[in-house]
């Protein structure tokens, strides 16, 4: 109990001491739970979504690019006697009001209201009157979730519009679902139910289906599902309704794995936080912890002390942090989903949802780093004696040994890292785990390194700053055992400041080169719409026919974007149109230009990204197996090509070579090359009023669809703000690492010029200045935040590379060249500096007041 109340008293008198450990502690833990949270909204969301479109189904048939013949739904229920089957046609649009223009996106789900009462029960949660004639008959009939017409402002009878592919579609509300689970409210709260015939008519789809639902009752399913195999069309199959779920949600997998890992960063910059304020703790009690030792307290009661200390105020952080996390991931939500949306599917999130696992894995975490962090100061204060007690060099002797042999430590863990990295070639978790080995490597040697260039710089700060400097030079050494662990928290996160930063501009440096010889058409045309729906079609072959009529065009090249499903996964397929010239676009890193352009043409070949073949193990030797609409059919493989628009890739064809093999002449964009490059202009606007024109004509062949008319530059700089936003989150992340990090050395600056109030004081007596006090105490503050600013360069280039090479390879096989601003370098030092600076003014200005007879006098 008398060990309790000197800890109390202690903490007590530095309540300081606990505030900047727990707000740092706090923010590591909060960035790690945000970022989970918000990772497990987003693909909660679309799990939800999916069970509210897959419901009671155990199979799914599916069809190619073209879908499935609504016969054969027909076919199964009358020849094949199939009674538990459903048609299912859905898509994506645009919801708005008179009173909100720009609503959120929303799931459209076609149904057959007599087939789906057995899938779905959400007909029959529909309150009010549903007129089932009505809902039948009525093409502008809908049924909303009640909460989500709530949101909205609508009742039954009320309208409001669906925008889908660019055409805008006015409904009726005709129905509510109502329902008191809360996991179906959010499943079902971004899904428009409409007939089925509404849905194909609004979606460019008569005469097709999207899907056909199945159950597969337990005992008959194996004898079903041969009857169902038995009556299919080449270019459909049965497959599993979990499986192809999963495959959608594999999309985004990689992305969600790489900001956990960033957090995690943030984390680990926090426990040098932990350590430090511990070993500090230690220090400030040597005497006391001294004198329990001569009164009989073992050195096991002491070490259990600090635990329980550090433990307590890890669990108060960690619990704060918990609740901090919560409320930042309400702001990264929208981040994480907008990258989602732009570049997997899509996904509407409309509020975090607050898990258990989360919750209980940033708890465990934040103890896991508060008593790992803990061990050695707990060590440390063991060895406490009398003799000791009194000497601060004691300490000091003892952290330059202790130095030395973490030192050879750390050569070992680089060694194991790289290891790591070169024998786990293509495991993405082994690469982090070696990333963080490298990274607590690198934090091991940073003492030794800042002693080797304090001493370089010790003539130019005396130089440079005569006698004072001298003073503050020695002030770091003399107090290395707290600002040797400041230097490393600060280095380690401006270090991956550096390294995120360099990733970044690398591979938007990359993204600027590749749009370059891509877009190589001067116009491009395609439906307004969802960019990450990459099955839409419908843009009318009409406009290709009009626009040719303009005298400036010199040739229109079409394509075709879908996704169509094979036996494990979903494959992206991009069909083209374009003249030989053009196909330069394709930059071939593997495999001769000429001869991939000869077989692309003319041979039935395929080109394969380079992201495509490294998930897949595939080369320019091997062939590649594709469902068609004919039956599997085996592509050569002509080229792989570099492209950043897909992660998990994209096998690019011929168009001829694609409507060969795939009965879908639906076009998803138009390549517009003019004649002449001032033109351009001139063009769009003559494409425009052609566009005008048809659409106000009252015999008009196409429907009022609004089209994205765009020039080369203005598609180049949207696809480059894409990028950007993408990595906005990662911006983020990297600023709460160095927030945390600024905490850490708040906290260290705060101890080491507190302890030495002595030593100033002793500086005022002999004749310093209040102001020169506070230029001594802002230049080693300077100094520490100098060092770590130059010792991050090394490991932020090697964090650089890391990611770079291994990371983002083995995350979406991607590579890149590095670029490397010196700019950037030059910035990171100055960030370290002024953090530095700005964490040491609050203690400088606290210093230089006080009184030398107050400072030198006994406690």
């Amino acid at each position: 109990m008398n060990l309790w109340k000197v800890a109390i008293r202690h903490y007590t008198h530095h309540p300081w001491q606990i505030l900047l450990s727990v707000i740092g502690i706090a923010l590591g833990v909060a960035v790690v739970v945000a970022i989970d949270l918000a990772n497990s909204s987003a693909s909660k969301a679309f799990e939800l979504s999916s069970t509210a479109v897959t419901g009671a189904a155990t199979h799914q048939i599916v069809g190619g690019p073209d879908h499935i013949d609504e016969q054969l739904y027909s076919t199964l229920r009358a020849q094949a006697g199939l009674e538990l089957i459903a048609p299912i046609v859905e898509g994506y649009g645009q919801f708005s009001t008179e009173q909100l223009p720009e609503g959120p996106t929303l799931h459209i789900l076609g149904v057959d209201i007599f087939a789906d009462m057995n899938f779905r029960t959400h007909i029959g949660n529909t309150f009010g009157s549903l007129d089932v004639v009505e809902f039948l008959t009525n093409p502008k009939a809908a049924i909303l979730l009640d909460t989500t017409a709530a949101q909205y402002g609508l009742a039954l009878g009320d309208e409001f519009y669906m925008t889908v592919r660019g055409i805008k579609y006015l409904f009726e509300t005709v129905g509510l679902v109502r329902t008191e689970d809360s996991m179906n409210q959010q499943a079902l709260q971004t899904i428009v139910i409409v007939d089925i015939a509404t849905a194909q008519e609004i979606l460019g789809m008569q005469g097709r289906l999207s899907q056909i639902d199945v159950q597969l009752p337990e005992g008959e399913a194996e004898s079903i599902k041969q009857r169902i195999l038995s009556h299919l069309p080449e270019n459909a199959s049965l497959v599993s309704a979990n499986a192809r779920t999963h495959a959608l949600s594999q999309l985004s997998n990689a992305f969600q794995t790489n900001l956990t890992a960033l957090s995690l960063l943030a984390l680990f910059v926090g426990l040098f936080l932990i350590y430090n304020t511990m070993i500090f703790s230690v220090i400030q009690r040597r005497e006391i912890l001294g004198y329990l030792r001569t009164l009989g307290v073992t050195r096991s009661e002491i070490f259990k002390l600090i635990y329980v200390e550090a433990g307590i105020i890890g669990l108060i952080a960690t619990v704060l942090g918990v609740f901090i996390g919560i409320l930042l991931g309400s702001g990264l939500l929208h981040l994480v989903t907008r990258t989602i949306n732009d570049l997997y599917f899509v996904v509407t999130v409309n509020e975090l949802n607050i898990s258990n696992g989360s919750i209980i894995k940033g708890m465990i975490l934040g103890m896991a780093a508060t008593l790992a962090a803990v061990f050695i100061p707990a060590y440390e204060a063991t060895k406490s004696t009398t003799r000791n007690a009194f000497s601060r060099s004691a300490m000091e002797i003892s952290f330059l040994r202790t130095m030395k042999v973490s030192s050879w430590v750390g050569y070992v863990l680089l060694l194991v890292g790289l290891s790591i990295l070169y024998l786990l070639s293509d495991s993405l978790p082994a690469s982090f785990a070696a990333l963080f080995i490298i990274v607590l490597g690198f934090a091991l040697l940073v003492p030794i390194m800042t002693l080797a260039l304090l001493k370089m710089l010790t003539p130019l700060m005396r130089a440079l700053f005569g006698e004072l400097g001298n003073i503050f030079t020695r002030g770091v050494l003399t107090s290395f055992s707290r600002s040797g662990v400041a230097i490393t928290a600060l280095s380690i996160a401006v270090a991956t400041s550096i390294g995120v930063t360099v990733m970044i501009d690398s591979f938007r440096n990359s993204v600027v080169v590749w749009l370059d010889a891509t877009l190589q058409a001067d116009i491009y045309v395609a439906p307004d719409g969802i960019a990450s729906d990459l099955n839409k079609g419908g843009l009318s072959m009409v406009w290709v026919d009009r626009f040719k009529q303009i005298e400036e065009i010199k040739d229109i090249g079409v394509s075709r974007r879908v996704q169509i499903y094979t036996k494990d996964e979903l494959v992206q397929i991009l069909a083209v149109n374009m003249p030989r010239r053009s196909f330069s676009k394709f930059r071939i890193i593997e495999g001769d230009q000429e001869n991939a352009m000869n077989d692309f043409f003319d041979n039935d070949a395929v080109l394969i990204s380079e992201s495509f073949a490294f998930h897949h193990k595939l080369t320019v030797a091997d062939h590649l197996m594709l469902p068609t609409d004919q039956g599997e059919h085996l592509f050569k493989i002509a080229g792989v090509y570099t492209d950043y628009g897909s992660e998990r890739g994209v096998v690019a064809m011929n168009r001829k070579t694609y409507l060969r093999y795939w009965n879908d002449k639906s076009i998803s964009s138009l390549a517009v090359y003019v004649k002449r490059d001032d033109n351009i202009a001139t063009v769009m606007k003559k494409m425009q009023e052609i566009v005008d024109k048809e659409l106000a004509n009252p015999y008009k062949l196409v429907k009022e669809q609004r089209l994205l008319i765009r020039s080369n530059e203005v598609l180049r700089e949207g696809s480059i703000r894409i990028f950007d936003r993408t990595f906005a989150v990662t911006q983020v992340l990297r600023l709460l690492a160095i927030i945390v990090a600024f905490v850490g050395i708040l906290s260290a600056l705060m101890a080491i010029h507190i302890e030495k109030s002595r030593e100033i004081a002793l500086l005022r007596t002999i004749g310093l200045t209040p102001r020169q006090v506070w230029f001594v105490i802002s230049g080693e503050s300077g100094l520490i935040g100098g060092l770590a600013g130059i010792l991050a360069i090394p490991l932020g280039l090697a964090l650089a590379a890391i990611l770079i090479v291994v990371i983002n390879r083995r995350s979406f096989g991607w590579s890149m060249d590095i670029t490397l601003e010196p700019m950037v370098l030059f910035q990171s030092v100055f960030l370290a500096v002024v953090a530095a600076l700005l964490a040491g003014a609050f203690p400088a200005a606290r210093i230089s007041r006080v009184q030398p007879a107050d400072a030198l006098r006994e406690e």
